[in-house]
């Protein structure tokens, strides 16, 4: 049954794999959008940039409203 096959953590890791495929390998800027969507850990120099410059919290919140909407999503196709 494919609707009981889709759970929040295959989502997400398709999700994150696709985006990894596409955007990280590809973009200079696929780290951080990677980290915002899935909360995945960017390089040290970019890392420092982003507390230097206290945007720390946007990577936390984001990663969140994603996992929100996937979870509503799951739970909308069910």
């Amino acid at each position: 049954n494919t609707r009981s096959s889709l759970s929040i953590p295959w989502l997400r890791f398709y999700a994150k794999k696709f985006l990894q495929k596409v955007m990280v390998e590809n973009h200079p800027n696929g780290a951080i959008l990677s980290s915002l969507l899935f909360g995945s850990p960017v390089p040290k120099h970019i890392s420092t940039s982003i507390k230097r410059f206290g945007l720390s919290h946007l990577f936390a919140i984001s990663g969140f409203h994603f996992n929100l909407i996937t979870t509503l999503l799951a739970l909308m196709i069910r």
